[in-house]
């Protein structure tokens, strides 16, 4: 409660800064999204068997001068009752014209399907792949400090962080986490890229014995292609394959793995020369997680189906679809259908 007081009380004092500050205009600019969706779950024996939800996602973006910018994001997300927290805060400084430094609490450059815009999706969920707690031991959100270097067509991102995850203090029994993304954009339809996140522990002795140390590394290589098939019309693709190992200290006759999920996205965008409707853009994505785990029939997959349809503007995106759950074990497979409205602004 605290936390969104202090959100709330920031934000209105934002909306006021550009009567009292000079540059008022570059001091009160926003940027953000809106959603309002309704699901009904396809698991038997759903309880709701349905539901409607609406997420808002906020940031308050100043430039305070010509080096210096700030970001306070806040998200509130409403199924009944509602709760405001803050997501992300951060400095980024401009050092030079290739370099920059960024400082706070932000999302780790781990996963493509975590640190793209939520306002972009051409789905009403984030890639399945991006889930759960294995992806959160090397991705997410976290406090630490990031250098980038842009030296066209390459982009750098090293970043040094808690390795605590979202809103989390630094654990002095930990190893901090090293992250490094790699991204290269040979043309301007296409961008390929890789991250290397490196997580673990120190030897730890207390009253109950040693711990021994561990380290562990995370991979995750990525290609983004929208081209221009025609005036009208764009082909968009993603695809995305993560290695994740294993957490902890591994015993010599554990058997277990490392963890591997794939994501693979394809989609259609036609332009359309109408007064409503002005695009419609078909698309479908498979995901794949096998788990890091110590047996062998546990994989998960979904597939997405979705056709999203711009009314009125560009900001305003209806999305009609569908995500298919499917298990290696003993589980019944089910299908959730949603309608998701969005707007952008």
């Amino acid at each position: 409660m605290k936390r969104a007081i202090m959100v709330l009380a920031v934000l209105t004092l934002v909306a006021f800064a550009g009567d009292f500050a000079t540059g008022g205009a570059e001091l009160t600019k926003f940027k953000g999204y809106g959603t309002f969706r309704w699901t009904m779950y396809g698991m038997e024996g759903a309880n709701p068997a349905s539901e409607f939800k609406d997420y808002v996602w906020m940031a308050w973006v100043p430039k305070i001068n010509d080096h210096l910018d700030l970001c306070i994001a806040a998200q509130n997300t409403t199924t009944g009752s509602s709760v405001t927290v803050l997501d992300q805060m951060y400095l980024d400084m401009k050092l030079t014209e290739c370099l920059s430094v960024r400082g706070g609490q932000f999302k780790v450059p781990f996963g493509y399907g975590y640190t793209r815009s939520g306002g972009s999706m051409l789905f009403a969920d984030r890639a399945f792949a991006i889930s759960g707690s294995d992806f959160m031991l090397y991705g997410g959100k976290d406090i630490g400090a990031m250098l980038t270097a842009e030296f066209a067509p390459v982009t750098i991102d090293l970043m040094l962080s808690n390795g605590t995850g979202n809103n989390m203090h630094a654990d002095t029994l930990c190893s901090k986490q090293f992250t490094a993304r790699l991204a290269v954009e040979p043309t301007e339809w296409l961008t390929i890229g890789g991250s290397l996140a490196m997580i673990g522990q120190p030897e730890i002795t207390d009253t109950t014995g040693t711990m021994d140390s561990w380290s562990s590394n995370g991979m995750d290589f990525f290609a983004v292609a929208n081209y221009p098939v025609s005036a009208t019309g764009t082909l968009n693709f993603a695809g995305e394959y993560m290695i994740l190992g294993q957490n902890g200290v591994i015993s010599e006759d554990a058997d277990s793995h490392d963890g591997a999920r794939m994501s693979v996205m394809a989609g259609y965008d036609m332009q359309l020369d109408g007064d409503v409707i002005l695009a419609i853009q078909p698309a479908v994505r498979y995901d794949s997680i096998d788990p890091i785990a110590d047996i062998d029939d546990n994989n998960l997959t979904a597939i997405d189906f979705c056709v999203g349809i711009e009314l009125f503007s560009k900001y305003n995106t209806l999305q009609i679809g569908a995500r298919n759950y499917g298990f290696e074990a003993d589980v019944d497979g089910y299908t959730d259908i949603y309608t998701k409205w969005r707007m952008n602004f």
